[in-house]
């Protein structure tokens, strides 16, 4: 009877701790597993919602590896930034002389046209056009432009990054589009004076800076005296202090002969400082000088281009015959009977051609040039700038810096 109690005793105590080990497993088992929260970070959400700017600028290298190809002598490097960009290298003369693409883009569009040879606004608004075309900008996008280098003063730097606001402006208006500029300077070009630019100044025949008299540099007692170029034994005759021939002479400073020239030049330096930059102070438009019409670029102001009729060669097409023989006669000049060939009158020439093959075009009258169709053989067409209207745009015509006006 004790042994069956403990059987049983054991056999409680054995159920009861594979039922606590059962419990305590399943409890682990059912334990869930804490997934860690899902945050959205300010960096995702930046990427979620990022749009590409059409118009953003690419990575350029720094401005001395962008211009090792430079040339030796020029008078501006322009950067015109839109991915495509390019270095426009301009003359004195305000022309693109050279043209340097930046990256793959570039070299590219420089494949099917050529920048060089026009005006450096010309120059600008064929690439923005062409940008706008292929879709390297898209309205609202932005055309950043800066002077890497001058040898010119830092006033003509400004009056060319106006002109090149007011191009891209313009351009962006003939495709209905609304183009953003960013204009700059580098830092490190060093400007000529801008005195260098106005050294012979005849309204100014004083200035330090116009020592154009060979025979007289700067002889203060004898400034322009024809009658004594430089002679240094009568520097300012005290005898004649009224010689209108010497109107430079101290003792006489009311000489008619000399209306205060030094007014003028103060004058003339503030005509310069606050008038308009980009028509210097003149109100007209400086594209085409005023006169509503500009150079037609397509024909370089000749208003005749080459003929392009289909066919026509040097101005003749080929004659449909054999070899410029009568189809009649066959180049023989007779017919069956021995008698002069009716078709051709003896000759054996074809009729159209006289013999020659060739048959002189209609569209050109067998020159091979025919009027430029951009300004009907004009030579010029209606100015882009100011529209015809030969007024400054930027000043409206009054000549004033606009952005010096209360």
């Amino acid at each position: 009877m004790k042994d069956m109690k403990k059987v049983r005793l054991t056999t409680f105590l054995v159920v009861v701790s594979m039922t606590l080990n059962l419990c305590s497993c399943s409890k682990k088992e059912e334990t869930p597993v804490t997934e860690a929260p899902t945050t959205t970070t300010e960096t995702q959400v930046k990427e979620d919602t990022h749009q590409p700017d059409p118009g953003a600028s690419d990575t350029l290298p720094e401005k001395e590896e962008m211009m090792k190809n430079r040339p030796e002598v020029y008078a501006n490097a322009i950067l015109i930034s839109i991915n495509p960009s390019f270095i426009f290298y301009t003359g004195e003369d305000d022309v693109v002389f050279c043209v340097e693409p930046l990256n793959d883009d570039a070299r590219e569009i420089a494949k099917i046209e050529d920048f060089s040879g026009k005006p450096y606004r010309n120059s600008v608004h064929d690439l923005v056009s062409i940008c706008v075309d292929k879709g390297f900008i898209q309205n609202n996008g932005a055309v950043d432009v800066t002077i890497l280098d001058s040898t010119q003063s830092e006033q003509k730097a400004h009056a060319i990054l106006g002109d090149i606001e007011e191009e891209v402006r313009i351009t962006g208006q003939e495709h209905n589009m609304n183009l953003q500029t960013g204009m700059n300077i580098d830092e490190g070009i060093n400007f000529a004076p801008e005195t260098q630019n106005d050294p012979g100044d005849p309204n100014n025949p004083g200035d330090p800076n116009n020592p154009g008299d060979p025979n007289n540099p700067g002889d203060p007692n004898n400034p322009g005296d024809p009658s004594n170029p430089g002679d240094p034994n009568n520097p300012g005759d005290p005898n004649n202090p009224g010689d209108p021939n010497n109107p430079g002479d101290p003792n006489n400073p009311g000489d008619l002969n000399n209306p205060e020239p030094e007014d003028t030049h103060e004058h003339h330096e503030e005509t310069k400082e606050e008038g308009c930059p980009v028509c210097w102070g003149s109100g007209k438009c400086d594209r085409c000088d005023g006169s509503g019409r500009e150079t037609c670029p397509d024909c370089n102001g000749t208003g005749k281009a080459k003929c392009t009729r289909p066919g026509c060669q040097d101005g003749y097409f080929d004659c449909p015959c054999d070899n410029g023989k009568c189809h009649k006669c066959t180049g023989t000049g007779t017919d069956d009977q021995g008698q002069p060939c009716d078709a051709c009158g003896g000759t054996g020439n074809h009729k159209e051609c006289g013999g020659t093959g060739k048959i002189p075009c209609d569209s050109c009258n067998g020159t091979g040039i025919v009027d430029c169709d951009i300004c009907k053989g004009k030579g010029s067409e209606e100015c882009r700038g100011c529209q015809g209207t030969g007024i400054c745009e930027a000043c409206g015509g009054t000549g004033k810096n606009p952005h010096k006006q209360a």
